[in-house]
């Protein structure tokens, strides 16, 4: 809300009537986190053909730590914002974006999972439909695998597909293959 009043009395001192109502030009709403807390816009960012565009006012409001910036679109998961202006899609955990585990955090681009490093530059892209944070570099994942949620949704699991387990250069060193116990994985960070 603060951001979107100031973004207006910013329109209203430079007297440029040209531009259009923040409304028409940043329609979708955002969550994302400034210097001072968890902000919400109303008029936060458009989608485009490549991505989005996010309203200036917003940029200049983001809080970056190690040259990424978190934040949100409604119907889209959490997304990695880096200063050279990157934008990623990254998996939801524990009501945020995925955190780095060994350098690398779990996106998405399209259906498939991808892992990605601080730059945003996708190092494994595996048509895989989920996978574990990287630990001691290996990572469990799974292909045909569905999220089940667990008592009031909060929480879920992965269950049936195939699950194997890859590498940190994308190599599967267990091969893909049903669990032996039910097909079910819970889900962790």
């Amino acid at each position: 809300m603060l951001t979107a009043l100031l973004m207006s009395l910013l329109l209203a001192q430079a007297g440029d009537t040209n531009v259009a109502p923040l409304a028409d030009t940043y329609p979708l709403p955002c969550t994302y986190w400034s210097e001072r807390d968890l902000e919400t816009v109303e008029h936060c960012a458009a989608q485009t053909a490549d991505g989005y565009s996010i309203a200036p006012a917003i940029l200049a409001d983001l809080s970056y730590t190690d040259d990424l910036a978190t934040i949100t679109f409604p119907g889209h998961q959490w997304f990695y914002r880096h200063r050279n202006g990157r934008l990623v899609e990254v998996l939801t955990y524990d009501n945020g974006p995925d955190a780095f585990a060994e350098g690398l955090a779990r996106g998405r681009i399209g259906d498939d999972l991808v892992y990605i490093d601080h730059d945003l530059d996708v190092k494994i892209s595996a048509p895989y439909t989920f996978g574990f944070p990287f630990e001691n570099g290996r990572a469990d994942v799974c292909t045909g695998c569905v999220s089940k949620p667990v008592g009031n949704g909060e929480y879920s699991y992965m269950a049936g597909g195939l699950w194997g387990v890859i590498d940190k250069q994308g190599r599967e060193i267990v091969k893909l293959a049903p669990l032996p116990e039910q097909g079910e994985k819970p889900a962790k960070p």
